[in-house]
């Protein structure tokens, strides 16, 4: 074994710090002693693992406790290792200081938290199972020993790597072959020893092999034998620990038969007759009868919601029922984080794999659902380059699947059905396949589509589809009598008129639209002053579509005077002012805003949360319609985005917008209120002859009123930088008529008369 450099410390028995991470990658007599020598260590403060760590299994992740997780730090760690652990406080110490220098590491190589909260529940098991009495001989203070025989993959290195910082020692044998390890081609984390060989390992090579070879070696020319120095009252030798090996495993019993699904063959046609029908009468006993439908469109508009809410109360108390008014809510961190995958070349093999988080007491029901969620995830996914989507779908498909099957199959035997209703139709591949899969089980699975304008994207060959000609917008499966809207025949009558008149035919009924998109118009300063009196509706690049319109404002400076003619000048900016037009002077739009800076609690990573906003003090729109409340907060937050203020204070830019935002006053919210997204839409005229730059506040506020589809236009007839200052390039619209004149006096246009009108009779 001189050949082989190696820590003179490794076999003795010593008080722990940091432990040594040895790897053994290839084959040479002299491996054989050492590994014989190492195992005699760890047989008596050790363990010697000669199978592969196995990652848990969906119940053994819930077996971890990890409620006392608030964070990754020291204490937090401390705490949860409590909880899972039977250890000392010593070496909860050390386990929760390797945890933080993985973690760190880690984080550099760009894992996120939710990766090392996986990491921390995976580790935590493999210590439980695999490596329990070692941990006691860590509490004592003892460096304990770890000999792992076979190759491993980038997380048991980290394992390996964690454990090493505690304060074992660990001599892994890559029985796999001569080559480093890919985890740790460079050796960051762990010390490849030099055997002086490139031969790979014996097939079959073990401990047992590992031994015999020592003993043939040294029978035939004994070597020095390391020891440590003999201690003055050595303790007592331990009794050694078993060694843990691969168990033999014994063939699994042939699963059960799976019951045939029969989907829709024995259905009339009148769904919701249908589906109310008991599961014994639906046919012969042995299959299981379910109904697979969509129902386009209404047959009798005034008693549609009606007819809902009877079916849904006879189906209430008899079956196990979900309703989706729309799509199912996107999986949270923790639902994704909890299904366990690997790496898969291929949707077959990942489908497969991932099939094994789904598990019910029911072995039937498992086996159903297993193989509903593989024959969905295969055909749909058929492309290589969809791997990464296959696999995004396929978790979403499992964490849904978790989260309704207690609902929809708790005690569940066969023949029982339960049942899903959806309102509205599919918007999402995801929510689509989710439908598809529930309608390969014992489920009615039944979409309203009463809103023929709304797409649904569910195609499959097993759907059953009933089209009516007449559509209905409903939003909300009826569930209360409150729910039930029962419209007369004159009403839809009226209802069908109004879709006639103003539906794509360039009409529109007042405050046809709750939302509206800005769109800056860049003109001439001759067509400024003409689309400034127009409806926005009459504007170029006006549009809309059922949800919302998109609206051409201005947003422009106009510097100097036009020929030096200073009446002409104050006749054209009295043509732009009319009854409800906000005239400004050299004045002030909104008052110092710094004092009023909101919780920072209400804006998380630059994203608004607009219920907490809502709910605070500081918030002043309570008293709007709703939907005008979410325009103001929708352009606030595109302000933000946008990065369209440009300045350097030391306060959170996001926060002091918000800020500002909260605190327009009453004549500006009241302009908002009144606004028609399609017809005359508010003005902002500000008039700057002397040299005070705008304010902070004052751009601020201008530029989420441009947003929100107010005309804004700064009259400088200086040309001064007196608008611009705090606006990122390109955001006003430059104009500059004439020569730059100072000191004018502006005149009060309440009284102003003039000589004559630019664009025929002025209109009171």
């Amino acid at each position: 074994m001189d050949r082989i450099n190696y820590p003179g410390d490794l076999l003795t028995e010593r008080k722990s710090g940091r432990g040594h991470f040895l790897r053994i990658c290839a084959y040479s007599p002299e491996t054989d002693g050492l590994i014989a020598d190492f195992a005699a260590a760890a047989a008596g403060h050790g363990a010697i693992i000669e199978c592969k760590f196995e990652n848990p299994t969906v119940a053994e992740v819930s077996s971890v406790n990890t409620d006392s997780l608030s964070d990754l730090g020291s204490a937090s760690l401390n705490d949860c290792i409590a909880s899972n652990l039977n250890v000392g406080p010593s070496a909860r110490s050390r386990l929760a200081e390797g945890f933080s220098v993985l973690f760190d590491e880690l984080k550099k190589s760009g894992k996120n938290d939710n990766m090392l909260r996986s990491a921390l529940v995976k580790y935590l098991f493999w210590l439980k199972k695999y490596l329990n009495a070692p941990l006691s001989d860590l509490d004592k203070g003892f460096s304990p020993k770890l000999l792992y025989f076979g190759g491993f993959s980038a997380s048991e290195l980290y394992f390996f790597c964690m454990l090493s910082v505690c304060g074992f020692d660990i001599l892994t044998v890559e029985t796999g072959g001569s080559a480093p390890n890919a985890a740790d081609n460079e050796n960051r984390f762990s010390e490849k020893l030099d055997t002086g060989s490139r031969k790979a390992f014996p097939a079959g090579y073990s401990l047992t092999a590992a031994k015999r070879g020592a003993e043939v070696r040294r029978g035939a020319a004994p070597q020095p034998v390391r020891t440590p120095a003999p201690s003055p009252a050595p303790p007592p030798a331990p009794a050694a620990r078993p060694v843990m090996r691969a168990p033999v495993r014994t063939p699994a019993p042939p699963a059960p038969e799976l019951p045939k699904i029969v989907t829709n063959a024995w259905i009339s046609g009148e769904i919701l007759e249908d589906i109310k029908k008991p599961f014994a009468e639906r046919g012969a006993p042995g299959s299981i009868y379910n109904c697979y439908a969509r129902i386009n469109g209404t047959e009798d508009k005034p008693s549609y919601t009606y007819k809902l809410y009877n079916l849904y109360t006879a189906l209430k108390d008899q079956r196990k029922l979900i309703i989706f008014d729309g799509a199912p809510d996107t999986p949270a961190n923790e639902e994704i984080t909890a299904v366990r995958r690997g790496n898969y070349s291929d949707a077959d093999a990942m489908a497969k794999d991932l099939s094994k988080n789904i598990v019910h007491s029911s072995v039937i029901l498992q086996g159903l659902m297993r193989k509903a969620f593989i024959e969905v995830v295969t055909e749909e996914f058929t492309d290589p380059a969809e791997l990464r989507k296959a696999v995004t779908a396929a978790v979403y498909l499992l964490c849904w699947l978790k989260r309704y099957q207690f609902t929809l199959f708790s005690g569940w035997k066969a023949p029982e059905i339960s049942c899903i209703l959806h309102m509205g139709g599919c918007t999402d591949r995801n929510e689509a396949l989710f439908l598809k899969m529930m309608a390969r089980l014992p489920v009615d699975v039944i979409v309203f589509r009463p809103d023929l304008s709304r797409s649904c994207c569910l195609k499959d060959k097993w759907l059953y589809e009933r089209n009516y000609a007449e559509s209905l917008p409903v939003e909300v499966f009826p569930r209360e009598e409150k729910d039930i809207q029962v419209g007369t025949v004159a009403y839809y009558a009226e209802r069908e008129l109004d879709s006639m008149l103003y539906d794509n035919s360039g009409l529109y009924r007042n405050y046809q639209y709750d939302k509206a998109n800005t769109v800056r118009l860049r003109t001439t300063y001759e067509e400024m002053l003409i689309l400034w009196k127009q409806d926005l509706k009459f504007r170029p690049n006006f549009n809309s579509d059922r949800n919302a319109v998109n609206m051409p404002v201005i947003m422009a400076k106009v510097s100097g005077v036009k020929d030096e003619d200073v009446r002409s000048y104050w006749d054209s900016v009295f043509e732009l002012i009319d009854s409800d037009t906000i005239v400004l002077k050299n004045a002030a739009l909104v008052g110092d805003c710094s004092r009023y800076i909101p919780d920072s609690r209400l804006i998380v990573n630059g994203q608004l949360q607009i219920r907490a906003i809502k709910d605070s003090r500081s918030y002043r729109y309570g008293f709007l319609d709703e939907a005008r409340q979410d325009h103001i907060l929708e352009k606030v937050q595109l302000l933000i985005d946008k990065k369209i203020i440009v300045t350097d204070i030391n306060v959170p830019i996001d926060l002091y917008i918000l800020g500002v935002a909260l605190n327009l006053g009453n004549h500006i919210v009241r302009a908002v209120q009144k606004f028609d997204f399609t017809a005359r839409n508010p003005k902002i005229l500000y008039i700057g002859t002397t040299e005070s730059v705008m304010s902070l506040d004052d751009s601020i506020a201008y530029a989420l009123l441009a947003l929100i589809g107010f005309d804004v236009c700064f009259l400088i007839p200086t040309g001064y930088q007196s608008a611009e200052k705090y606006y990122a390039p390109g955001f006003m619209e430059q104009h500059r008529i004439g020569t730059y004149m100072f000191d004018m006096k502006v005149p009060n246009f309440k009284h102003y008369k003039v000589r004559k009108p630019l664009f025929g009779k002025r209109k009171k």
